[in-house]
């Protein structure tokens, strides 16, 4: 528990040094990309960990914001990393790793797995990946990992890793709920303020913003 801990005040911190931040003026040299509106807690009836509101949050107020810089996408791992770039230039073939269909039925999907794993092995043996990481069961929880915490953003049609912005729980949307994912479409329109997340251009981030009302402790 103690390490567990440890580890999460570990990232927060390398969070912030990102710009990561809770707060309107985001603090490269802060402990912690949390703590003026968001915090870490635990919700056992929704999964586990998530953030809570700490202090309370007007319905459409910026809470969080994670540079372009920080997200993780495909092109910024393949740039950065000489190794996996030239291996996944011999096998350019290689279908996405993402589920594009979230309808598909468990024996579908667990086809589709192993195809994406055969397909992938080989870009797994160029990158030496020690043989725990290169097995059937790894596979399906690393590409599960990926498609239940991808985000969209415009280009780059695979989505992003966002750091901290994952941390969210999302319930599945009431009744005549809007449930597009597009800027416009998350503009409310009595308020003309985003109402939920998307990355925004004019601040180079993706912002997430308050839904409702929130009071300090709510999910």
């Amino acid at each position: 528990m103690e390490e567990d801990e440890a580890n999460l005040q570990s990232f927060l911190r390398w969070a912030a040094a990102l710009g990561i931040s809770d707060s309107p003026i985001s603090d490269c040299s802060s402990s912690s990309c949390l703590g003026h509106t968001l915090s870490v807690s635990h919700f056992p009836e929704a999964g586990g960990r998530g953030l809570a509101a700490a202090r309370g949050i007007r319905k459409g107020e910026l809470i969080l914001r994670v540079p372009k810089a920080a997200l993780v996408t495909s092109d910024c791992l393949i740039s950065s990393d000489q190794k996996l770039s030239a291996a996944l230039g011999k096998y350019p073939l290689l279908s996405s790793t993402q589920i594009d269909d979230a309808i598909w039925t468990a024996e579908k999907a667990v086809h589709k797995g192993k195809m994406e794993w055969e397909e992938a092995t080989p870009v797994m043996c160029e990158l030496n990946l020690r043989s725990q990481l290169m097995t059937f069961n790894a596979w399906l929880w690393a590409s599960a990992t990926i498609s239940s915490r991808t985000m969209h953003i415009p280009w780059d049609t695979a989505g992003c890793l966002c750091p901290v912005g994952d941390f969210f729980n999302y319930a599945p949307p009431e009744e005549g709920e809007r449930t597009g994912n597009s800027i416009d479409e998350l503009l409310d329109a009595s308020t003309d303020r985003l109402t939920d997340a998307g990355f925004d251009e004019g601040v180079a981030s993706y912002c997430f913003y308050a839904k409702r009302n929130y009071g300090k402790g709510d999910q």
